[in-house]
């Protein structure tokens, strides 16, 4: 009875309403949209930095791997007190000043410049990591910190981001 006469019934609605209903629709969804743009670019961002952080703390744990009177002797001792040397793939083919050998080496006997530029350039996920790290020579510092620590700064570049991580390594002779 009572739906006999909806079927029936002409009425509905307007060619005024239905385009009114498609362009608050329309402005819903293009701001949801842009939520969503908005989260994935932060997202991205935020897992370059991650991976930016994942590469100078590797780089890190790779220099206090190595001897620490292998890295004393070899980059601060030359320095003067307050000089830094940085290292980095840019400086693969720099020979250490007053001895003459490549600035980086990775294995004895083996090709320097080849081993430096795979250590400080890495493609990960199609974006290129640029890495160096710098040792200082502090100014001031009394002789057993001079003896046993050795500040070292790990910078990773990458696009137009930077990360960077600071620390010491330490010598084995520590108790």
């Amino acid at each position: 009875m009572n739906f006999r006469k909806l079927l029936n019934e002409k009425s509905g609605f307007t060619l005024i309403e239905v385009l009114a209903s498609i362009v608050v629709f329309s402005i819903i969804t293009f701001a949801m949209l842009q939520f969503f743009t908005h989260a994935y670019s932060y997202t991205k961002k935020s897992e370059d930095q991650t991976l930016g952080i994942y590469v100078a703390r590797n780089m890190m744990n790779y220099l206090e791997k190595q001897s620490f009177s292998n890295l004393k002797t070899r980059y601060q001792d030359p320095l003067k007190d307050g000089d830094s040397l940085r290292i980095g793939a840019d400086r693969c083919n720099d020979k250490m000043p007053g001895t003459g050998e490549p600035v980086f080496s990775y294995a004895e006997g083996r090709n320097a410049a080849a081993d430096c530029a795979r250590m400080f350039s890495m493609n990960i996920n199609n974006q290129i990591y640029k890495v160096d790290f710098t040792i200082e020579k502090k100014k001031n510092w009394d002789e057993t910190k001079k003896k046993y620590l050795l500040p070292v700064k790990v910078a990773v570049t990458w696009g137009n981001q930077t990360a960077e991580l600071g620390g010491y390594v330490t010598s084995e002779k520590i108790r």
